[in-house]
């Protein structure tokens, strides 16, 4: 089950994230009904990683995954602080948040 289930978490050694032709091992499969984050919002939450990533050239989102079955969404900083929310919080939080910076 595990080979043939691309959509359920699972930990890549060195070795095989080595290997040119991962992508190729599972087929391709429609978005899983049973997901808790809708497919709509998978690109806003990249983008909003991406902002993350590119902020701050100090303090910037360094390593980050997304649950798509638990809905979570999982942050750790450069400056070794993590965050782990669900993806709806994610998505409404504003730079200000990031920052510590508030009104």
């Amino acid at each position: 089950m595990t080979i043939d289930d691309p959509l359920r978490y699972r930990i890549l050694d060195q070795e095989v994230l080595r290997d040119p032709d991962i992508c190729l091992v599972y087929p391709l499969r429609p978005y899983p009904l049973d997901a808790s984050i809708p497919r709509t919002q998978i690109t806003r939450i990249l983008d909003g990683m991406q902002a993350l990533r590119l902020i701050d050239t100090t303090i910037y989102l360094r390593t980050a995954s997304i649950n798509i079955f638990n809905g979570m969404v999982s942050l750790t900083f450069s400056c070794d602080g993590s965050h782990y929310m669900r993806y709806d919080e994610f998505l409404t939080k504003g730079v200000a948040f990031w920052y510590g910076i508030t009104a």
